[in-house]
């Protein structure tokens, strides 16, 4: 699932909003490894969850923001100013499922699915999502 990391970690462009938290700094990683767990599919969705291991990447250009995309599924993370959120949606068109969404404060590394109940355009309710930080 996602698509492998370089080993050693590639050091990405510097995102300064959370030296020293998340990172040490200087060394914002271009790859972040995130797990989505125990994510329910709801009913009328034709897509999985995405539970399990995916690897974002920094986007060229803007430091704080790492995606994941292929052919099912588009991910994103940001670290804004005052905080750090996950998205996750479907390509399919429409209704473009969304199967995860979660805002917390900046520097976050836990998040909790905001999708507690189906309906409309949610793919998936629960569940948390976990992102791997190198650390400092």
């Amino acid at each position: 699932m996602g698509i492998d990391t370089p080993e050693p970690p590639v050091p990405g462009d510097n995102c300064v909003r959370c030296d020293n938290v998340l990172w040490t700094p200087g060394n914002t990683p271009r790859f972040v490894p995130v797990t989505f767990s125990e994510l329910i599919q709801c009913p009328g969705c034709p897509t999985d969850p995405p539970n399990g291991k995916w690897w974002f990447e920094q986007h060229p250009g803007i430091a704080c923001y790492w995606l994941y995309v292929d052919s099912v599924y588009y991910m994103d993370m940001k670290l804004d100013p005052a905080d750090s959120w996950i998205f996750v949606t479907s390509l399919e068109a429409p209704p473009n499922w969304e199967f995860f969404y979660s805002l917390k404060g900046l520097c976050a590394s836990v998040f909790t699915n905001e999708y507690v109940a189906c309906g409309l355009k949610v793919g998936s309710k629960d569940g948390t999502g976990v992102v791997d930080w190198p650390g400092v």
